[in-house]
């Protein structure tokens, strides 16, 4: 079932491989530019201690493995028409699509996976997220400064409040604890 909400099309949207942290920055932008209300919209960042999730229904998930193995992976929650929706730019399933059903078709359930394989989620508002969130890209690069992947076109993202700043691995870290952020295993 797709959101009945106007969102801009998927193909509209900026978007680069791998760099799901400031995809979703740039779609909750968006977001607002069309008219949605910030206080709609959380961010969802998805990892562990040990920084191996395993995710069902993901765009790079080879043909032949049940799911992608990522270090950490960034999603949007909208809250629109009494229900939470996921907008998720690298997922094979709709996009938005309902919450409950992304779960279900993305996370493995926490009881059939080894602890160490557990899905965590720290939720961040996204007027919080808009004004900390700050980037270098550095988790993208080798130990010579080289790039380990094509980088978006734009510049990293700076917080625009730099007294508040909150790098990535801060918001990856699941141990950490961020004032106006909750954290839960999915």
């Amino acid at each position: 079932m797709a959101c009945p909400v106007p969102i801009p099309a998927i193909a509209s949207l900026s978007y680069t491989a791998l760099f799901c942290e400031e995809n979703i920055y740039l779609l909750g932008q968006a977001l607002i530019e069309a008219g949605f209300s910030a206080d709609t919209m959380q961010v969802l960042f998805l990892s562990n201690r040990h920084k191996q999730i395993p995710l069902l229904c993901q765009k790079t998930q080879a043909d032949n493995a049940d799911y992608v193995m990522w270090d950490y992976h960034v999603i949007l929650q909208l809250h629109y028409a009494d229900q939470d929706w996921i907008l998720d730019f690298d997922s094979k399933l709709d996009f938005p699509l309902l919450k409950q059903q992304y779960l279900q078709q993305t996370i493995i359930p926490h009881h059939t996976v080894k602890p160490e394989f557990q899905v965590y989620c720290r939720q961040i508002p996204m007027t919080d997220y808009l004004r900390q969130f700050s980037s270098t890209r550095a988790h993208m690069r080798d130990e010579d400064g080289h790039a380990l992947t094509e980088f978006p076109t734009y510049p990293p993202i700076l917080a625009s409040d730099r007294d508040e700043a909150v790098d990535l691995m801060t918001y990856i870290d699941m141990q950490e604890s961020l004032q106006n952020t909750t954290l839960h295993i999915l």
